[in-house]
């Protein structure tokens, strides 16, 4: 079984926090800015990008690796 990436430490949060990562947030139906965005994988092993929406703080996610 493959390890879970995760970005716990604040020096990495403030890796993404600097970033931009838009994400589609379905409640708001836009696409928005992500908010506290954490990078890890799905079960299958594939890169993905979670946050928060910044209107209505629900989860958003967004498939794929972040550009760096």
């Amino acid at each position: 079984m493959q390890d879970r990436v995760s970005c716990s430490t604040t020096e990495q949060r403030g890796v993404f926090a600097a970033m931009a990562i838009e994400a589609y947030c379905v409640k708001c139906k836009a696409k928005k800015i992500m908010t506290d965005p954490v990078e890890g994988t799905t079960k299958n092993g594939k890169p993905i990008t979670k946050g928060k929406c910044p209107d209505c703080g629900t989860t958003i996610c967004r498939i794929g690796a972040a550009k760096k």
